[in-house]
């Protein structure tokens, strides 16, 4: 079964997209990132939906489990996370179904230059995932967790500043 749709993992909220499955593929997001050495820093954020705080809940716990050191930065937009990710991280995740009806949402990962995460990761990914082959980082190296509330004004700004 193939878990990577066009644009990331979608599915009912607390169905088929359930908190299990988010703290477990954060968890595969955080071993993907030990593997390649590609830095600790993940920001986190969400879109307006319901079911948002119980994934986002989810999937960072997953991360700091690996080691991770997560930023929430809240609801938002997905440009205005990539923006972020860009400039600030090592990567992204973004709890949204994007245009899907309301009951539905999902997590879209974000590479560490603020582009859609390649193919070939999200295939990595899935492999991780299937396999439960999870990085369990040590008690006192279990990441940490940080909010920054600041980057939709800072996303504005960027946006603003590059309108004649």
């Amino acid at each position: 079964m193939t878990l990577f749709g066009t644009n990331g993992v979608r599915g009912i909220a607390n169905s088929e997209m359930t908190p299990d499955m988010a703290l477990n593929l954060g968890k595969s997001l955080g071993t993907y990132m030990h593997r390649h050495g590609l830095g600790s820093r993940v920001a986190v954020g969400r879109d307006t939906r319901v079911s948002g705080n119980m994934l986002k809940s989810a999937v960072i716990a997953g991360l700091l489990s690996t080691g991770r050191k997560v930023v929430d930065i809240d609801i938002l937009p997905t440009p205005a996370l990539q923006y972020y990710v860009r400039d600030n991280a090592n990567a992204g995740v973004m709890i949204t179904a994007s245009h899907n009806p309301r009951e539905y949402n999902g997590l879209k990962i974000v590479a560490g230059d603020g582009t859609e995460f390649s193919r070939k990761g999200e295939a990595e990914v899935e492999q991780i995932y299937y396999a439960g082959e999870f990085h369990a980082a040590q008690w006192n190296e279990t990441g940490n967790f940080s909010s920054d509330r600041t980057i939709p004004r800072t996303y504005m700004d960027g946006i603003i500043s590059n309108v004649d």
